[in-house]
């Protein structure tokens, strides 16, 4: 680039018109519209009504130790109980899910949920609890 061209380039620079923005405006508007879109779909989704959990009153055996697992390792921050709401994990006790489909789920994740490690004892105690749970 010569000398005349950088001068000239500094003293008129290309015009920021609305012209030349107009598309990426364009684009960026269209991307927080189906952002919205999409969080609005999800939240329906996510956000439906279910029926609320009771924990069983008696637990015997494994699943009276699951269920103090259950609440000792956090899987209630996620996964509500006892007639709570909230959590963003699914109901456990509206779940149809085979003993090997739960431990699969608690040791390699799924979704969201990240894999766990329990040792055979800790994962045998959670799954009968899981088990045990029935809805109202």
């Amino acid at each position: 680039m010569s000398e005349e061209t950088k001068r000239a380039s500094l003293v008129q620079p290309k015009e920021r018109s609305l012209k030349n923005i107009l598309p990426y405006l364009l684009l960026g508007g269209t991307f927080v519209i189906v952002l919205i879109l999409v969080t609005i779909a999800m939240l329906l989704v996510t956000g439906h009504e279910v029926a609320e959990t009771k924990a069983p009153t008696s637990l015997e055996g494994l699943a009276a130790e699951g269920k103090a697992l259950y609440l000792q390792l956090g899987c209630s921050s996620c996964h509500p109980s006892e007639g709570r709401a909230g959590g963003f994990g699914p109901r456990l006790s509206t779940t149809n899910l085979s003993e090997d489909s739960i431990r699969n789920t608690i040791l390699k994740g799924k979704g969201a949920m990240p894999g766990y490690r329990f040792s055979e004892t800790q994962l045998n105690k959670v799954i009968a609890y899981i088990q045990a749970l029935k809805p109202l």
